[in-house]
Parts: structure tokens; sequence; C-alpha cells
């Protein structure tokens, strides 16, 4: 999470004093954007990726790996994830809160919640995003950087596939 100074909240293990360390860093590249650190918590994204389609699928071994390969990312309701007409180079798993995903003229295609992917359009087709995706509510987002996604799905056709249908019911 982001501290109200625009501050990101590091959390590591501290094995000499036996507690968690929590460290202010300056913003420093994409804000809100937390690299998990604790054993402990990567299980439980691992557990809740594990919990939603198509992540289920994938090897163990893909699956166990994936949560250290991803960041957190704090979204506050109203702000814009994805735009129409840019590029997207992140995939992204709603962890809590809601989103609204719409194409270019308004129009309400898709809300989203708790374990919808977001930014898949544009990494399975290389072009420009179709749809804009707005926060509804705060939002903590999973985020995998779009070269882990492209590696993943490459020796996953399941995986693949999943984004492939998901591609042609939102257009």
């Amino acid at each position: 999470a982001r501290s109200p100074s625009n501050h990101t909240h590091v959390i590591s293990p501290n094995a000499h004093a036996g507690h968690t360390t929590v460290t202010e860093v300056p913003p420093v590249g994409r804000p809100g954007v937390v690299r998990w650190t604790m054993d402990v918590e990567l299980r439980e994204v691992r557990d809740f990726l594990a919990g939603h389609p198509p992540f289920a699928a994938l090897p163990e071994s893909v699956l166990d790996a994936l949560p250290a390969q991803m960041s957190t990312r704090y979204v506050r309701r109203g702000e814009e994830i994805l735009s129409v007409g840019r590029t997207n180079e992140d995939f992204s798993v709603v962890r809590t809160g809601a989103v609204d995903i719409r194409d270019s003229a308004g129009v309400l295609v898709e809300r989203g919640a708790e374990g919808s992917c977001l930014g898949t359009m544009t990494l399975v087709a290389g072009d420009e995003s179709a749809f804009s995706v707005t926060a509804s509510e705060d939002v903590l987002l999973f985020v995998l950087p779009g070269e882990r996604w492209h590696e993943i799905a490459g020796s996953n056709p399941l995986f693949r596939q999943f984004f492939l249908g998901q591609r042609r019911d939102r257009m």
C-alpha cells in the first residue's frame, strides 16, 4: 500500500529479530507497486490464484513459482488502470475490489471482481487496448510482467486458450 506521503512500504522478514520489518521507500517506477518477500504471503497468493481459472490448470511448479514473480498494485476508486488506445505491458489479476471494463464508446462490457484478469487482450494480440478499465472500488491487483505471461501462455496451451476465449467474448 502507499502511505499518504506517496512512499511505498516494502514488507520484509527480519531474520535476526524474528519479526517483520516495514520500510518506507521513495516512489520509483510504477506508483503503488510492492514486491512480495514473505513465504506466508507468497503461499496465500498462490492459493488465491489456484482458486481461479485458468491458474488451477497450470502445472504445480509453474503455479508455485508465479507469486514470487508478481508484484502488487493498489488503485483508488475512479482511477483508470488501462486506457483505450494505449499499449499494455503487464498482466493483472484483481485480488480485491471491482473494475469496470468499457469499450471505446464508453459502453460497459463487463464488471470485474476478485479473480478477474486484466491486460490480456493487448498481450494476446500485441496491439493497443480496445477497452478502458477503471477501478469502480479501491482495487488491489497482482501484477505479472507481460514477458513472463507470454512464457507461461506459450508453454501452457489451456492457459492461453482461456484468454483467447475471453478476448472473443469481449469483442
